[in-house]
């Protein structure tokens, strides 16, 4: 009975160990899909940590670049400010004044030839003189 009784234990043993050993196999291969798992994390958190570190790179670099664009701007208005370029309505009312200025002018121009147009005709009627040399007197 004793070898019956060691033979079962032996055999217990047995199953045991081979359960153990089976645990073992799978938890080693878990340990090793963990650690390619923790390799492929850290090559990605260290692409992700050079991606953010370009990122603020170019991020410092634009804010500089927007700096510097607002600093030329603001030269740009005070220059505009100090010259003496009139602003739109002044233009606006300058070329209303030109046109009005250029119309007075034709006015006066057929005012002209109308005179001169009246002094041929005078003349003519008074007595016919030469009205070229008249003219060319007046003008």
């Amino acid at each position: 009975q004793t070898i019956d009784a060691k033979n079962k234990d032996l055999l217990k043993i047995k199953v045991s160990t081979t359960k153990m050993g089976q645990m073992l196999t799978d938890k080693r291969q878990l340990l090793v899909g963990l650690q390619d798992e923790a390799v492929s994390l850290r090559k990605r958190i260290a692409y992700q940590e050079a991606r953010e570190k370009k990122l603020r790179d170019e991020l410092s670099d634009t804010k500089k670049h927007v700096s510097r664009l607002k600093k030329h701007c603001e030269k740009l208005r005070l220059a505009q400010t100090i010259s003496d370029m009139p602003s739109i309505e002044d233009y606006v009312a300058q070329k209303s004044d030109e046109h009005e200025l250029q119309k007075k002018i034709k006015q006066w121009e057929t005012k002209v030839q109308l005179a001169q147009t009246e002094m041929r005709r005078a003349r003519r009627v008074a007595g016919g003189g030469s009205t070229t040399k008249l003219i060319k007197k007046t003008a």
